[in-house]
């Protein structure tokens, strides 16, 4: 068979079971296919793009091909697959339909783009915010028009939006996923979302000038009208059909280095989008899940107004279902390693291993034994990557309230840190979901954070005093008061924790440095601050 006979093939299979015929996209991707090429092939012979070749058109096609058939088809499969649905229906010259399983007229009415969602197999807690987002979506859809997921790093946020595409796509023509990890310019995420609803609906493609794929940042601004056409060829289907679009992973887009909320110069239109989306009328709804909250919603949102926000904290509880999966014994310790990981589940799920192997998978055994974030793989290394994005601002204040345990409220940090930007920094850190308000107003860092930050706090004090000799710097010691005296019970309870951050100094010198070399450092010409800390780390050193 040529290729036009396999089409009529494939379609009237197709339409037999109330689906579409294949667009123009589709089938260029199975052309390609039978030819034996790979996807960066097909996309270097086509005019479309990367991204719309990939993550719709390839997936679209294989599924509707699957659901047809009755059979998994995928790219690997699909020679083998079309001479076999050759032979059958030259055998049943079109055959009665049973051949294949029947799929009624109407069931591909909706399309779901949702191939890159996280599973929801495994779906714990989270009753709550579904509720919520649910009341969002679809009863409040006559005004909400975007919603934004915030967290920490592996707290849930993509698996709760999976889990709410899947629950409420019946109330949407479209459901389109897509993640922004990959670094996407706007371009090309405009493009991929235009090109899935006009192949997908009965809907032109919107003439607009193309742009490249790739532009430096001075080009931007060359090209912001341009992207506000993008935009508006976007919001004009959205407000034809009522679609849900999530975009995963906004984070990655964001400018690292700055106060959160802002955009690298070649992101900016994705905040352009935010805006739009926000304040025009259109009767769909976009979600973002970001670590970030980007400066868009913060201006736009509000309990009740278009632009709302939802900030995912620990399971609490419903964590237990975690720990129970992953068959844990010495359920009396269950609490408290809850509390420890504020019930992050990608830290439970992490912790939950090493807790099998080394302590026979009693967690009781392992509070004991370690300390809060020490023994965890991968998680700490999520935590790094997120306060690498901090300005030294940020990265100040998240100091002191590490040396803080007990929180510090915006009065005390302001006096510690009397700087223009202060409020500045002091909101960016919550946007960046790092830092916690309790009901007293005092701020705080959550345990493993706090123990990810008191680690670097260490290495870094530690090495300013290894090197001193030779470098005279000792500027962490001149920054902070490692140690606070006071008569109150709280400030007592705070000092003991803050001596164990020079406990954690004095055993990261122990060996390299003696309690002779630090009166030696002491008999300099220091500010009284570093004095007052080198006599703290003395003490820690005399205690043996």
């Amino acid at each position: 068979m040529d290729l036009d006979q396999i089409l009529e093939l494939v379609n009237r299979e197709l339409v037999k079971h109330g689906l579409k015929p294949l667009n123009e996209a589709e089938i260029t991707v199975l052309r390609g296919s039978l030819q034996g090429k790979n996807y960066d092939e097909i996309v270097q012979e086509s005019e479309y793009s990367e991204t719309y070749i990939k993550q719709t058109a390839g997936p679209k096609l294989f599924r509707t091909l699957s659901e047809a058939l009755g059979k998994k088809v995928t790219k690997t499969n699909v020679q083998e697959v079309i001479k076999s649905l050759d032979i059958v229906t030259s055998q049943n010259k079109g055959g009665s339909g049973g051949v294949f399983p029947f799929l009624k007229a109407g069931e591909s009415d909706r399309v779901f783009f949702c191939g890159d969602a996280p599973s929801t197999v495994v779906f714990v807690g989270r009753e709550k915010e579904l509720g919520k987002l649910k009341q969002w979506v679809v009863q409040d859809k006559a005004v909400c028009r975007l919603v934004s997921l915030l967290g920490m790093p592996g707290i849930g946020k993509s698996l709760l939006g999976s889990k709410l595409a899947r629950d409420i796509e019946d109330d949407f023509k479209m459901v389109i996923w897509r993640s922004l990890r990959e670094d996407l310019l706007p371009v090309q995420l405009l493009t991929d979302l235009i090109q899935t609803i006009a192949d997908s609906l009965p809907l032109g493609i919107p003439e607009i000038q193309k742009l490249p794929e790739n532009y430096s940042s001075e080009q931007f601004s060359h090209y912001k009208n341009q992207h506000l056409e993008y935009i508006q060829g976007l919001i004009n289907y959205l407000r034809e059909y009522r679609c849900l679009v999530i975009l995963d992973d906004w984070e990655k887009i964001m400018k690292p280095g700055d106060f959160a909320g802002d955009y690298e110069p070649k992101h900016k239109p994705y905040g352009m989008l935010l805006q739009r989306l926000g304040e025009e009328e259109h009767q769909s709804c976009l979600v973002i899940t970001s670590r970030e909250k980007p400066r868009e919603v913060a201006i736009l949102e509000g309990e009740k107004l278009p632009v709302r926000t939802l900030q995912l904290k620990g399971l609490g509880e419903a964590a237990q279902e975690i720990l129970s999966s992953k068959q844990l014994k010495g359920e009396n310790g269950w609490d408290e390693l809850i509390r420890i990981y504020q019930g992050n589940p990608l830290a439970l799920k992490l912790v939950a291993s090493p807790i099998q192997e080394l302590f026979g998978g009693d967690v009781e055994q392992f509070i004991c034994q370690t300390s809060a974030s020490g023994i965890i793989m991968s998680f700490p290394q999520l935590i790094a990557n997120h306060l690498e994005r901090l300005t030294a601002k940020e990265t100040k204040i998240i100091y002191w309230l590490a040396i803080k345990p007990h929180g510090i409220d915006t009065l005390q940090l302001q006096e510690l840190e009397e700087d223009d930007a202060f409020y500045e920094a002091i909101t960016s850190l919550g946007w960046r979901s790092l830092i916690e308000k309790n009901d007293s107003g005092k701020f705080f860092l959550q345990p493993v954070v706090r123990e990810h930050v008191t680690k670097q706090l260490v290495k870094l004090v530690t090495d300013e005093i290894l090197n001193y000799q030779q470098n005279k710097n000792l500027n962490l010691l001149a920054s902070y008061n490692f140690i606070t005296l006071d008569n109150t019970k709280t400030m007592l309870s705070n000092q003991k924790e803050v001596r164990s951050i020079l406990s954690l100094i004095k055993e990261r010198l122990n060996r390299q440095v003696t309690a002779e070399e630090i009166k030696i450092i002491l008999q300099d010409n220091l500010p009284k601050r570093v004095k007052e800390n080198l006599t703290n780390l003395l003490a820690e050193f005399n205690k043996n």
